[in-house]
């Protein structure tokens, strides 16, 4: 997916961004072993903690070895899994634990969870949650890039192609792997050796955005390991990750805009609120502008130059919740009124906290493999929306170079199944829309779709959703009662800094 170009101190290196950007510190205590014919995993006490965040969560880690190419083509090395165990409160936790499958591509699942940790608390009381960083992320022998320049994958708005083909080989010549190895299906097989050295005979899975693709990989081709399913923010199994992101994002913009002008306060604010986005973007686009200003993340005045890139990523990332969607009319109405220090500030924010959220490397693996191949023909890629339309182009030059494997050829074929499915949707998503689980939902059998009014991406940390999320755990079979679901509503966007109007 796109990224912009921005000054050389504020560079981004993200595809597909579902939320948490955290980190990890482990503590071993004391050790647990658990063995089964197939491996064996130790794991040890521990506390999983993220840089910036306060709060650590007591666990149980350890590393699984595994190959790192299946096919048994490279001499039998071997690469760590990093893995974590969250204990249910229950003295006595149910069999069948909660399987977190975190997205990106190149999110890591133990990095993300403490983030998370309250709306896991309904699903603690009786399961186990396991963590496992896929491979290629987190401490499981993580494909990342320290690009000298905006991510090579990402449309950045940069003509210096030579520069960013420079990058991406400077970047394989240093990673201690072979990319080609890091794909979703190899992935569902790290898992499986997981299970087995776990001794776990069935689990349920939780995935979120990309996580939910890994969900219906394992359903696809390991059912009789998955107990129940929940997808949060769905990308179905034929979906090509990245060929529709700038039609969607353009949609989901425009019923947000029309959910501020259903509220007077908004409209009398801020009027025709999508007619001063593109006025901004082209404005930006042709005239970037440096703004002197204090960064937020440390306080020390920096010089950002803003641009109509940039400035449609931060609108993107703050599409994604109805907290941060908000603000956007109110921003956008300042910095077409003289003010874009706000705005830049927020650029200047996202920026930073997505450059070190994402494996870029995996995220190559992933996308070059899975998606690029499927993506149109270039003469029939979608009109440019927001984003400026180049992504495509830019992802096709990028796979071109990266080395990346030939996936199964069913891959890509619609999952099929009779397990027991909840589908989650935001009614506003940016990047995920409700129509995507809509298409996973036809060749699920046994499936209930549920869109939740004004929310974005990621709504299962949301409202009442953790317990309706922790029933359905407990009772698959049945159809979910969901009449919580009445209290969301549209957001309450912000009429000044002071918040919303009453």
């Amino acid at each position: 997916m796109n990224t912009p170009h921005a000054s050389p101190s504020h560079r981004i290196h993200r595809l597909l961004p579902v939320g948490m950007w955290l980190g990890l510190g482990l503590m071993a205590v004391t050790a647990i072993a658990t063995q089964s014919p197939d491996a064996t995993l130790v794991l040890t006490d521990c506390h999983i903690r993220s840089p910036g965040y306060p709060v650590s969560v007591a666990a149980q880690c350890g590393q699984l070895n595994v190959p790192e190419d299946r096919h048994g083509n490279n001499n039998g090395r071997q690469i760590p899994l990093n893995i974590a165990r969250i204990p249910a409160t229950a003295a006595n936790p149910k069999k069948d634990p909660v399987l977190f499958l975190a997205g990106g591509p190149g999110q890591s699942a133990v990095e993300t969870f403490p983030a998370m940790r309250s709306a896991w608390r309904h699903i603690l009381k009786e399961r186990d949650v396991i963590l496992v960083d896929q491979r290629g992320t987190g401490k499981s022998n993580p494909l990342t890039c320290d690009f000298d320049l905006p991510s090579p994958i990402l449309d950045t708005g940069s003509t210096d192609t030579a520069a960013a083909e420079a990058a991406l080989r400077q970047c394989l010549q240093k990673l201690d792997a072979d990319p080609r190895q890091y794909t979703t299906a190899n992935a569902i097989e790290d898992l499986e050796d997981v299970r087995r050295a776990l001794g776990i005979e069935q689990w349920n899975l939780l995935g979120v955005s990309y996580g939910t693709r890994k969900a219906l990989t394992y359903l696809k081709y390991h059912p009789q390991a998955i107990r129940s399913v929940v997808l949060d923010s769905v990308v179905p199994q034929d979906e090509a990750l990245g060929s529709t992101i700038d039609t969607n994002l353009t949609e989901a913009l425009k019923k947000q805009f029309t959910e501020c002008e259903k509220q007077p306060a908004c409209q009398k604010a801020f009027g025709d609120i999508n007619s001063t986005l593109w006025a901004l973007l082209t404005h930006y686009r042709n005239h970037p502008a440096t703004i002197r200003l204090p960064d937020p993340t440390t306080g020390e005045h920096t010089d950002f130059q803003l641009t109509g890139d940039n400035l449609a990523l931060a609108v993107r990332l703050f599409a994604y919740t109805p907290s941060t969607m908000a603000l956007i009319p109110l921003l956008l109405h300042r910095a077409a009124n003289g003010q874009p220090e706000n705005l830049a500030a927020q650029a200047i924010t996202v920026e930073k906290a997505l450059k070190d959220s994402i494996a870029n490397g995996l995220e190559l693996s992933i996308i070059c493999a899975e998606d690029a191949p499927f993506y149109p023909d270039p003469d029939d890629d979608p009109a440019p929306g927001v984003l400026g339309g180049r992504q495509l182009a830019t992802i096709r030059h990028s796979c071109s170079i990266w080395p990346h494997a030939d996936i199964p050829a069913d891959f890509k074929a619609p999952v099929h199944s009779d397990k027991p499915v909840l589908l989650l949707s935001g009614e506003l998503d940016p990047i995920t829309p409700p129509a995507f689980a809509e298409q996973a939902a036809r060749t699920l059998g046994h499936s209930q779709h549920i869109v939740i009014k004004g929310q974005g991406h990621n709504v299962f940390p949301q409202g009442c959703l953790p317990q309706l999320v922790a029933r359905f755990f407990d009772a698959p079979d049945k159809p979910v009662e969901d009449e919580c679901l009445q209290h969301f509503d549209s957001p309450s966007f912000f009429i000044d800094l002071m918040g919303p109007e009453e």
